[in-house]
């Protein structure tokens, strides 16, 4: 990771870092990374005594996923199965359609959890890497095979900051059928509700905002009294970048990188579709020159 990219980051970590019973802590000059691993559950991560963010893997839920994503400030951005849908989770991917079933709505798909490969703290991030299986619901039929990996970064007093990547792998041949939502998607507390969008090519327009191909897209909301950027940064070497992106703000704030918004994409059996994301939390209404530097960063160092 560069010193650009962490410019306003003042913390270096020193390299002390302890495993003792699911716990994992790496100490700093300016603060301290705490993963707290509750097994077979979820796993915590904080940062100088602020948590940060929890992945959530119970194997009583139809998918893994990430809530809550926490502002620097502890505003909670993300909602978990609200009443209206109870199937949006914080921060979560999912495609309403593979080969019939649907891993968005969970009503024929659920994505187990199987194992994770690494969980460690490194000089400039932490690091979480789960396999998880997309499988019938009725049949337990593996579908995907997912391999996902999550990078905390450490926060600045403006910004925090998560990478998400997956690489699904087809055990047959494998339809991700076309759905504007589908993706990775992001569903904001109710006081986001009626928020604004802006995207990379500048559009602030919601209604043009949605489906059009970008970089990448914010929402804009007030959390706590405060006003709060969401965005998701799409890589370049993912499949269909620059990604259509979903975005709507009534009667409640949701953003997905939407690869599959216009039509669906297959995958043979074996094959690999590979996405990246950043997700960036940032206090205050962010400029576009500003967000284009986050995402400009973060392609050089990847």
């Amino acid at each position: 990771m560069s010193q650009t990219f962490l410019c306003h980051c003042a913390w270096w970590l020193v390299g002390l870092s302890l495993l003792v019973g699911g716990i994992i802590c790496a100490l700093n000059s300016g603060g301290q990374f705490h993963i707290a691993h509750e097994e077979g559950k979820k796993v915590a991560v904080s940062f100088g005594g602020k948590l940060l963010a929890e992945y959530r893997y119970d194997s009583s839920l139809p998918k893994p996923y990430v809530h809550p994503v926490k502002a620097v400030n502890g505003a909670v951005v993300t909602l978990d199965s609200p009443a209206d849908h109870k199937h949006h989770r914080g921060l979560f991917i999912g495609w309403s359609n593979v080969n019939g079933l649907d891993f968005w709505g969970e009503s024929t798909g659920r994505m187990v959890h199987q194992r994770f490969e690494r969980i460690e703290v490194k000089k400039d991030e932490v690091t979480l890497v789960a396999v998880i299986q997309w499988v019938k619901k009725a049949t337990g039929e593996v579908i995907l095979t997912e391999r996902r990996t999550l990078r905390f970064l450490p926060p600045t007093d403006e910004t925090t900051m998560l990478v998400w990547e997956s690489e699904l792998e087809a055990d047959k041949e494998v339809t991700l059928a076309g759905a504007q939502y589908n993706g990775l998607g992001i569903r904001f507390p109710e006081s986001m509700t009626g928020g604004k969008v802006l995207n990379s090519n500048g559009t602030t327009e919601l209604k043009k905002a949605n489906g059009e191909k970008a970089e990448w897209c914010a929402y804009f909301g007030r959390v706590n009294g405060s006003q709060c950027c969401v965005a998701i940064f799409s890589h370049p070497s993912n499949a269909r970048h620059p990604t259509p992106f979903f975005v709507m703000n009534e009667p409640f704030g949701f953003l997905s990188a939407a690869p599959t918004f216009y039509q669906p994409l297959k995958l043979a059996p074996k094959e690999r579709l590979q996405l990246r994301y950043l997700i960036v939390t940032y206090l205050g209404e962010a400029p576009v020159e500003k967000l284009r530097r986050f995402y400009q960063d973060w392609v050089k160092t990847q």
